[in-house]
């Protein structure tokens, strides 16, 4: 096996468990996995209006954000790779502390209208203006499986910032909130790499939630085993589930565990699953603008 270059050990070990080639994984990286973004990719960035972001605190804690366009552009591509992401209010969400902390940002380019969705990570920083400086060291697309098909009109005008609030453990309300849910996002830390941030979703219910341990099921996807091989190093986990309608945001982290024998009558079509004991929960407000239903998506598992 060639020394991984692309891949850390974690996801390595994770894709010679599943049977999948990492020296096959690794040729196709030395191609794919690449900073700049080509001409096809900027019009994709620059349209998107919604993503989701992964950064990491000074413990090194991860975690997720949603980014939603304003009126104006939410990206602008400023080089091959370098995006300009538009200032977003302190509203209690961890992204903008944590950027001035430890610099270090993942995103994931979502366009659920077109079940379009790219993974990219790097380092960024807070200008002046309020704007987020993103410097890309890897850019790659990913498989348009188990996403909501939704169009958004964003909002036009900045809402006036909510209070947030903190806690150790999961309400009532974000337990309703998480079990009604069919897109969260997961964001994880890998030194070398940097925050990864990935998308999950399923038919409302797919995740199940008992007190503060969140179920994650983790259906087949595209065999590179980021999330899972990243809590192999460093079993904190960070999701994060939108309220598209109200706005209202959970963020949660903790310490994940990893089940390769899922109950099939719970957790249906899942190859795995994601056990997340939350121990700290931050609930902020996003202005999420209008979102319209249009599909769900024909890769998810019927629930029973």
């Amino acid at each position: 096996m060639v020394k991984p270059r692309f891949f850390h050990p974690g996801e390595v070990e994770v894709q010679v468990a599943s049977a999948s080639d990492p020296v096959l994984y690794e040729q196709w990286a030395a191609r794919s996995l690449l900073p700049d973004l080509n001409d096809s990719e900027v019009r994709f960035v620059q349209g998107c209006t919604f993503a989701a972001a992964a950064t990491v605190d000074e413990n090194g804690t991860p975690w997720a954000s949603p980014l939603l366009a304003i009126g104006a552009r939410l990206f602008t591509v400023e080089a091959s790779s370098v995006v300009a992401i538009a200032g977003h209010p302190d509203n209690g969400d961890p992204l903008l502390g944590n950027l001035n902390r430890t610099g270090q940002l993942g995103v994931l380019f979502f366009d659920p209208s077109r079940r379009r969705r790219a993974k990219s990570m790097g380092t960024a920083e807070v200008r002046a203006t309020g704007e987020i400086c993103y410097s890309l060291t890897r850019n790659f697309g990913l498989c348009p499986k188990y996403i909501h098909k939704r169009s958004h009109e964003p909002a036009t005008d900045p809402a006036e910032p909510s209070a947030a609030t903190s806690a150790t453990s999961l309400s009532a309300a974000d337990c309703v909130q998480l079990s009604r849910t069919d897109t969260v996002f997961l964001a994880s830390f890998y030194p070398d790499h940097g925050a990864d941030v990935t998308h999950r979703g399923g038919s409302p219910g797919f995740l199940k939630v008992d007190g503060s341990s969140i179920e994650i099921p983790d259906y087949v996807g595209n065999g590179m085993f980021n999330t899972l091989g990243n809590l192999r190093a460093d079993p904190r986990l960070a999701l994060t589930d939108v309220d598209l309608f109200t706005g209202r945001t959970i963020h949660t982290t903790g310490s994940a565990t990893v089940s390769d024998h899922p109950d099939p009558v719970r957790h249906p079509g899942a190859n795995r699953v994601i056990q997340l004991e939350v121990d700290q929960v931050v609930v902020s407000h996003a202005n999420v603008g209008t979102w319209t239903n249009l599909e769900a998506s024909p890769h998810n598992p019927p629930l029973a």
